[in-house]
């Protein structure tokens, strides 16, 4: 097994246990100080959603003060507020999606 099947099976094996959650988990504190459940979901999948790109990325942190860690969590936060399905549809799709991190190819077998 590859390193992008290992990751591609983590992310797959996460959005399983993720869809018995009821909804007061999903919107139970993480160990992200001011993070729910769903705001590191979202977050996990926000660079196949092209959150990172650097004309975009650069706008928003403007707009957070230059403060990088402000931008990240706004975001998540943000993208957290989407239904608990359409989080787990996208950490799906990003599981097979060809990138692992913004600019990093999987292998395909």
């Amino acid at each position: 097994m590859g390193k992008g099947d290992a990751v591609r099976d983590s992310m797959l094996d996460l959005a399983e246990r993720l869809a018995q959650l009821d909804d007061e988990k999903w919107n139970s504190p993480s160990l992200c100080a001011e993070w729910r459940v769903r705001d590191v979901v979202a977050h996990l999948i926000a660079g196949e959603e092209g959150v990172f790109g650097i004309g975009w990325a650069l706008r928003s942190i403007v707009r957070q003060g230059f403060n990088y860690n402000r931008w990240v969590a706004a975001d998540a936060q943000r993208r957290g507020q989407h239904d608990p399905g359409v989080l787990l549809d996208a950490l799906r799709n990003a599981a097979d999606a060809r990138t692992v991190a913004p600019g990093v190819r999987r292998s395909r077998a």
